[in-house]
């Protein structure tokens, strides 16, 4: 014998139930006195983690929103600005790729590391595109344009 499925059955359909939490009441409020509103003076800089992390500490027997609805209530009275968009970086040319020996070098610092003795040391790396073939590889005081022109001065001799 088949099973009837749920459907001819006559499922009940969901309906959305209230939020027994009391968070969404909180959010809904419209007071001029919410729970952040002495934080947030104290605290201009501050995002809902922190106020939520304060209240929970300075006031442990009251309840305390969730940092999610002091975001809602600080955006709604204005107290919060959206991040600014961070622009990305336009893809440049494509790299001059050298099929002959000495046609393109490729000059790089490869990060600074600290020594035995705690001395910063930065690398500077002078390489041959064409045969991987590495022209110098040294230690420089300073990662300066003075440094660096005499290192390559001294390599173009």
């Amino acid at each position: 014998m088949k099973r009837p499925s749920r459907r001819s059955v006559g499922a009940i359909p969901s309906v959305a139930k209230p939020a027994i939490n009391g968070c969404g009441a909180i959010a809904r409020k419209e007071s001029s006195a919410w729970p952040t509103d002495p934080a947030r003076a104290a605290h201009p800089t501050w995002g809902e983690r922190k106020i939520e992390a304060l209240l929970k500490r300075e006031q442990p027997e009251t309840h305390c929103p969730r940092h999610s609805t002091i975001g809602v209530l600080l955006k709604r009275h204005g107290l919060t600005h959206p991040r600014k968009r961070r622009r990305r970086a336009t893809p440049s040319d494509k790299l001059t790729i050298g099929h002959l020996p000495n046609q393109v070098w490729a000059i790089d610092f490869k990060g600074w590391f600290r020594t035995g003795d705690s001395s910063r040391c930065d690398t500077l790396t002078v390489s041959d595109s064409a045969s991987r073939f590495l022209l110098r590889c040294q230690v420089i005081e300073r990662t300066d344009t003075a440094h660096v022109q005499r290192l390559m001065e001294a390599l173009f001799r």
